[in-house]
């Protein structure tokens, strides 16, 4: 479920899905949405904790924050520009003989 927060920010309740669902609704809510678009979330997938990071990284995105209490965790991500996910980014020249 997403609210709108106003400001172009958005807020997703991802309680009750597992992986890999929780992180295919941020990538849905995050495709249509311009680079600096901050998404709020929560969910209750210790899985999370790893791949809310690791999707942040591959992306090209800022993870502001990530908290877990009583089992929820919610956390905050800044939409950068995508750039990351070029799969050309952090590939090195083929070496010269």
């Amino acid at each position: 479920m997403e609210r709108d927060l106003g400001d172009g920010a958005v807020r997703l309740d991802l309680l009750g899905l597992v992986c890999p669902e929780p992180i295919i609704q941020l990538q849905e809510a995050a495709a249509d949405r311009p680079g600096g678009t901050m998404i709020e979330l929560e969910a209750d997938d210790g899985g999370i904790q790893w791949d809310l990071p690791a999707w942040c990284i591959g992306q090209g995105h800022t993870l502001l924050y990530l908290k877990e209490s009583e089992g929820v965790w919610r956390g905050a991500v800044r939409l950068g520009t995508g750039r990351l996910s070029d799969p050309a980014v952090g590939t090195s020249p083929a070496p010269q003989d």
